[in-house]
């Protein structure tokens, strides 16, 4: 369909969108603990009902995405944001065990398909404009990390903390007004196209998806460390509060630089070789956080986030688009989702704390930088029988430049 606006505006509207679903996270996910245990709900409910959380999450994608592709991606994701934005509200009502049980089931079915369907609505604009690489896009994502922390904390401070779930609200529903605003139709799906279990068969059986969503999540599980031990690492190494904080704050603009870059890596290196590249910066990480013995030494090790989180992050979306066709989109950014976020991240809580309990902080990291060195080659080799993504600019065939999957 032409589109109703200048191309740029697509690209302005995008970045919006990320930056502003990006904050709704950031805003109440990383204190639900703190304020599960400030409602009176006790450490093993509140453990569980995070677990349950990440676990809902998966179902509602795996769930949510197929059926966004034959719908439409859009009016799914619009959808879905309107109920998130009702549902956050909903935490107002009461704060016993039960009733957050319910809203936590709630919540994450109607909020998973947010960021695997803005990502695919990306990816579509990308291939149809042409005037902006998608980790350009994704930058408003990095500020979302940025902006949220800071303006929450102001928020509750001697405060309700439920007031994080009005701000998240906030975001979610101009987030929302944001993708209303690209006034992009989503497309009739076609009449060739197979029904929606066989089609999501088709997905799962394409040559080479599998493997490589296996080689994400074993990389989740390694590094997934990082994301709920680096507080624990710093308050250990004798941090004060409000070094953490801004600690955490700096991920997001550690990893501006490297997405506006990436484009650059893209054509230099291609997307195959960035994966495994931002792999082996993991692994440096994981290491360095095992012997550094200072709060500025393991800051310095943070500055690693762009060139490992970001770039890895941008190089397996691509990745997955050339492997799923464009009609399974949003299933193959599920998916991926699922494999990151979902069963990697369960399984390495899991087996971060299993380490932490059995020898500690540094023997912990230790051990996973080993284990994200073993998925890291398990990918290369992975990538090298199965995918030749060129130096190109990140274009689908037929454009010229990029050659799918080898023997499609």
């Amino acid at each position: 369909m032409p589109e109703t606006h200048p191309p740029r505006f697509g690209a302005h509207a995008l970045r919006m969108a990320y930056a502003l679903f990006s904050g709704t996270g950031m805003a109440w996910q990383p204190l639900f603990a703190l304020f599960l245990a400030r409602s009176g709900i006790g450490p093993e409910r509140t453990g569980f009902l995070v677990g349950l959380f990440s676990a809902v999450m998966v179902a509602g994608q795996f769930l949510w995405c197929p059926v966004a592709d034959r719908l439409g991606r859009r009016r799914v994701l619009l959808g879905a944001s309107l109920a998130s934005t009702v549902a956050l509200l909903g935490i107002w009502l009461r704060l016993d065990y039960w009733f957050v049980f319910a809203w936590v089931i709630v919540y994450g079915l109607v909020f998973s398909p947010i960021n695997p369907l803005l990502d695919s609505l990306a990816l579509d604009y990308v291939e149809r404009a042409r005037v902006v690489p998608y980790s350009h896009l994704r930058l408003g994502a990095s500020f979302g990390t940025i902006y949220a922390p800071f303006l929450v904390g102001g928020l509750i401070h001697g405060g309700d903390m439920r007031l994080m779930f009005v701000f998240a609200a906030v975001t979610t529903a101009l987030g929302g007004a944001m993708v209303l605003a690209l006034r992009q139709r989503d497309a009739s799906p076609s009449p060739e196209a197979p029904p929606l279990l066989r089609g999501l068969k088709d997905v799962l059986q394409k040559r080479g998806l599998a493997p490589f969503l296996g080689c994400v999540a074993l990389l989740q599980v390694a590094t997934q460390s990082i994301w709920i031990h680096y507080s624990s690492l710093l308050a250990e190494l004798g941090a004060p509060s409000t070094f953490i904080g801004r600690a955490l704050a700096l991920d997001g603009v550690c990893e501006l630089p490297f997405l506006f870059l990436a484009p650059l890596f893209v054509r230099r290196l291609g997307l195959a070789r960035i994966f495994v590249g931002s792999g082996v910066l993991y692994v440096l990480r994981l290491y360095l956080y095992a012997e550094v013995r200072s709060p500025m030494a393991a800051l310095a090790v943070e500055l690693l986030q762009g060139g490992s989180f970001a770039l890895n992050w941008m190089a397996s979306v691509e990745i997955v688009n050339r492997l799923v066709p464009p009609t399974w989109r949003a299933t193959g950014q599920g998916l991926l989702s699922i494999a990151y976020y979902g069963v990697g991240a369960f399984l390495g809580s899991v087996w971060s704390g299993y380490l932490l309990g059995y020898g500690g902080m540094s023997f912990m990291f230790r051990c996973n930088a080993v284990l994200a060195l073993l998925a890291i080659f398990a990918g290369a080799r992975m990538l090298r029988a199965y995918v030749r993504i060129e130096t190109s600019d990140g274009e689908r065939d037929p454009r010229p430049g990029v050659q799918d999957v080898i023997g499609t």
